[in-house]
């Protein structure tokens, strides 16, 4: 999703007509927030979206010239994107390495970092299977569990409550993040349980998530995410009220290890990385 909003970026800039570098940063200003305000638990895209807000800044005190300014932007989304590819390559290897021969990993929802790190256990011969579930409404988790069977990987996928239900026949529970602060990360509302029961039932759980998905929670309170309630029901029977959700806060264990294109961390060196964040 954060590689969308690059891509987005990219096409805004090559379509823009500015004819003065002031226009241009306004432009980007206001882009910027729109993408962090449509995502607005997705860190990545308020990382990345500052990084570009104070790089078009720095271009600009260079030089005034819009020809100059735009393939300078250009040039750096594209590098993010690539840069984002490689650590996206690098996560997949370092999660690929906690898959033994024969695991069952249990995932929710859909995550490209889920997806590489499954993907490159694949197509290093690890045999081992997966179990997910649908993570209504937006039922992301179909789409995949298809991409996994395409690849050959046997998939199991259920309805989200069943999930608890097959935890007990799994060796490893690997999630992903939308945002990691110095208290907690945030995911697909429902994670929380699951987290819940794998660390009683003593199965390992890791997220996987990279390390632009840090963000330190003073600069990104959490709020309660209100979600358009057709995507539950279209119908409107008074006075039937309709909750629509997607995220939620799960509390940080010292059990839980951390997948990173950095390699496999600890709660200790998340909390390193926020306290360095907050200087």
């Amino acid at each position: 999703m954060t590689s969308d909003a690059l891509t987005v970026l990219s096409e805004l800039i090559q379509n823009d007509t500015s004819t003065s570098a002031e226009k241009i940063f306004q432009n980007i200003t206001e882009w910027c927030t729109q993408l962090k305000n449509a995502q607005p638990f997705m860190a990545s895209i308020r990382t990345e979206t500052y990084s570009f807000i104070k790089t078009a800044e720095n271009y600009i005190q260079t030089t005034n010239e819009i020809t100059a300014i735009r393939p300078l932007l250009l040039d750096w989304l594209k590098q993010r994107q690539l840069e984002r590819c490689q650590n996206l390559r690098q996560l997949g290897s370092f999660g690929s390495s906690i898959i033994e021969t024969n695991d069952t990993i249990m995932t929710y929802s859909a995550s490209s970092t889920i997806s590489a790190i499954l993907m490159e256990a694949h197509q290093q011969t690890i045999p081992f299977s997966v179990i997910l579930s649908e993570a209504r409404p937006m039922k992301e988790g179909i789409v995949l569990a298809k991409r996994l069977a395409k690849r050959g990987i046997p998939t199991t996928l259920v309805v989200d409550i069943l999930l608890p239900h097959y935890l007990p026949t799994v060796q490893k529970l690997i999630i992903g993040a939308d945002w990691i602060s110095e208290t907690q990360f945030t995911n697909k509302i429902g994670t929380g349980l699951l987290v819940d029961l794998a660390l009683k039932q003593q199965i390992p759980v890791s997220v996987a998530a990279t390390m632009d998905k840090i963000y330190p929670q003073r600069y990104y309170p959490l709020t309660i995410d209100d979600q358009p309630p057709e995507e539950i029901t279209k119908s409107h029977i008074p006075p039937l009220t309709i909750k629509n959700r997607y995220f939620e806060a799960i509390p940080h264990s010292d059990k839980i290890t951390f997948i990173t294109e950095q390699g496999i961390l600890k709660l200790e060196n998340i909390l390193q990385k926020t306290r360095n964040e907050l200087l």
